[in-house]
């Protein structure tokens, strides 16, 4: 469309014409010269997609001091999101003054839980107070505002984790010299924990002593975001309907809490809760798989029937390992399922497989470790003389078949034609 008779094209999208020259001159000038992130280290250059995104928003929504409701850069969605795609999570506790956080006593207190993991994202990202604040301010209720008030008061010098963050970046986002570190201490469990703890307590001292950016002028970034909204809400335009306000994403209502996201927190939640259970912890899992593989082999093993040795010319060992092979397969398969379950007996089977840890280890005047090796093994013995004792039913069975069958072909060939 051509504007008067001066053959200049103007734009036709409406929010742009809201943009007066000076406005747009303020923010390419704001942009080419300035940096959000170019107070973390490295600029936030080493940062995770999502997290270099969100960061990014946080800190825009403090240096710019947004107060707006109508149009948030980031929402607690999106800070689920980045923890669950880039980030393995423990639970640890969390000092914050005279007041610990400890989840195991918590239950599942999800408030509770994000608060901790947005510190130790902040903590592990060397983010000042100011903006770990404005971090933490989609998660702040009831249950944090003793804790956050805090925080504001005292920043990370009231910030303690004694076991180390509860939050760790995935193993493939990692740099190459963590991942050989990991690999340095990954079968000693005390080393791993000192390096944890320590770990800590340099990212907090260091993201007390970083500074956070100056607040800028906002008014003429204001008006222009302002302008724009106007001329979007006077627009007789469609509106487009949002995902949660659809019927099939429900958005208060009880259907939102069973999403595979949900689930796969729960499920990270309980293995981390039976990984800090120690060797009590092992134990009761090999239990639970002890009494599952072999309770399975005992009822897959009748229901399956080999191969009939009368009509292959296989021998009967390859018989019998093809007919173990499917049998162990199909229990594999069905264990998949039944894991998240395995987890939570296991928990509650803990205490008493620690009181059997450390019977044996007084009765036989071992240590702990060799008490657990000890009872692994007996296991492994005695799944191994079960399995043992029907493979050896199945093949007595099957030679005797063969034994009968050559005696009636040998009867058969005596007979007069």
């Amino acid at each position: 469309m051509l504007h008067g008779g001066n053959g200049r094209r103007t734009s036709t999208f409406l929010p742009f014409r809201a943009m007066e020259s000076s406005d747009f001159l303020n923010i390419v000038e704001e942009t080419k010269h300035f940096s959000l992130l170019d107070f973390l280290p490295q600029r936030g250059r080493n940062l995770p997609f999502r997290t270099r995104t969100l960061f990014h928003a946080v800190v825009e929504t403090y240096v710019y001091q947004k107060k707006e409701n109508y149009l948030p850069l980031y929402t607690v969605d999106d800070l689920r999101l980045t923890i669950d795609e880039e980030y393995d999570i423990k639970e640890v506790p969390l000092c914050i003054g005279n007041l610990t956080i400890d989840l195991e006593d918590a239950g599942n207190n999800e408030s509770l839980q994000a608060m901790v993991e947005v510190l130790s994202l902040a903590a592990l990202h060397r983010l000042p107070k100011d903006v770990t604040i404005v971090l933490l301010r989609p998660i702040t209720g009831e249950q944090t505002k003793e804790y956050i008030d805090i925080f504001e008061r005292s920043g990370w010098s009231a910030v303690c984790f004694p076991r180390g963050l509860s939050l760790q970046l995935k193993r493939e986002l990692r740099p190459k010299r963590q991942q050989q570190a990991w690999w340095k201490n990954a079968w000693n469990l005390r080393r791993r924990e000192r390096r944890s703890q320590l770990e800590a307590a340099i990212a907090v001292d260091e993201a007390q002593r970083v500074v956070a950016p100056e607040i800028r002028s906002t008014r003429p970034r204001d008006e222009v975001l302002a302008k724009i909204e106007q001329q979007l809400k006077d627009q007789s335009v469609r509106p487009i309907q949002r995902k949660d306000e659809l019927l099939f994403f429900p958005n208060s209502m009880p259907l939102e809490s069973f999403s595979f996201r949900r689930f796969r927190r729960i499920a990270k939640r309980q293995y981390s809760m039976l990984k800090r259970k120690g060797r009590a912890g092992v134990l009761s899992y090999c239990l639970f798989n002890l009494l599952f593989y072999t309770t399975g082999m005992a009822w897959q093993w009748q229901r399956i029937a080999p191969v009939d040795p009368l009509v292959t010319s296989s021998s009967l060992t390859m018989i019998l390992v093809r007919k173990f092979a499917r049998v162990f397969a199909s229990l594999y398969v069905a264990a998949q399922f039944i894991k998240i379950p395995k987890v939570f007996g296991a928990i509650a089977l803990a205490p008493y497989a620690q009181r059997t840890t450390n019977a044996v280890s007084k009765k036989m005047n071992v240590s702990q470790n060799a008490a657990l090796i000890i009872l692994l093994s007996l296991m492994v013995m005695s799944w191994a003389t079960i399995i043992g004792a029907l493979i050896l039913g199945d093949y007595a069975r099957l030679r005797q078949l063969m034994i009968t069958e050559e005696r009636l072909v040998g009867l058969i060939s005596l007979q007069p034609v």
